[in-house]
């Protein structure tokens, strides 16, 4: 797919433009601190020595808490200079400026043990897909886990965020991504609400509200559809989990055969 002129240019002057709920790298490590922490310590490998990829990882927030608990193989790149320049700022080495595609592509064959696409795979669009989750499946290792965090389709406060920025293409549920990575090879695909996270007093206060809004989100949706799933993810963004398969991927068809009917 040709590359975009206006994606090129949003991406440039990503940090400037793109309308962030922080003001800065000290205030985004504020903010996501706790949030990023619970994730390290519940989907990371339990192994310090894993290899580790942050993809798309911005300002490095991320890593350097990676980096805090105790990861010593972890690496970084993004496709926004602005945003390599304030993890070098702030001493991450490990933080390249690239296309994480090409990135992934130039890595050795299974070389990580853990790929992490936080806010990644919705700047993508659907035509890429393929080559992105080719490139992932390639570079995970067996049983390897990939981590991902999304904008979330099915909540029904959703579009605050999927059409909050210019750059996303594509919209995932955590139906509609659990069915692209079972295409492609992933097992123990779970999916996670991103709920308030933390031990102060606003953010407990946060959590109970959240409680009372997705029983009466629940409520909405089981008189409507009949569809009761105590476990349906409802946060604006949420978390998805899944291990790399052991067995290789069949290469797709090239083309349909003379036999095959055409969708209509």
């Amino acid at each position: 797919m040709p590359r975009s002129a206006l994606r090129d240019q949003l991406y440039d002057r990503y940090r400037a433009a793109a309308p962030l709920p922080t003001g800065g790298r000290v205030e985004e490590k504020q903010y996501r601190t706790a949030q990023l922490t619970a994730l390290i310590r519940t989907h990371f490998p339990a192994d310090l020595q894993a290899r580790i990829l942050d993809l798309g990882c911005g300002a490095g927030v991320l890593l350097e808490r990676a980096k805090e608990l105790g990861y010593r193989d972890v690496r970084g790149v993004d496709r926004s200079p602005e945003q390599v320049a304030e993890a070098r700022s702030a001493g991450l080495t490990e933080v390249v400026e690239g296309d994480a595609l090409a990135h992934l592509t130039h890595l050795p064959a299974e070389s990580l043990d853990c790929l992490v696409a936080f806010d990644v795979l919705e700047h993508v669009s659907k035509p890429e897909l393929h080559a992105w989750m080719m490139a992932i499946h390639r570079a995970l290792a067996d049983e390897g886990r990939l981590i991902l965090h999304l904008p979330n389709g099915a909540s029904p406060l959703g579009g605050r965020v999927v059409h909050g920025d210019l750059t996303h293409e594509t919209v995932f549920t955590g139906r509609s991504i659990a069915q692209l990575l079972a295409a492609y090879g992933f097992q123990k695909i779970s999916c996670h609400e991103d709920r308030p996270v933390g031990a102060k007093a606003r953010v407990r206060l946060r959590r109970l509200g959240w409680q009372l809004i997705r029983f009466l989100l629940r409520l909405a949706i089981a008189v409507e559809t009949g569809d009761r799933d105590p476990q349906m993810v409802l946060t604006q963004t949420f978390y998805c989990v899944a291990v790399r398969g052991r067995s290789a991927l069949p290469p797709p068809p090239s083309s349909a055969t003379a036999t095959e009917k055409p969708l209509l």
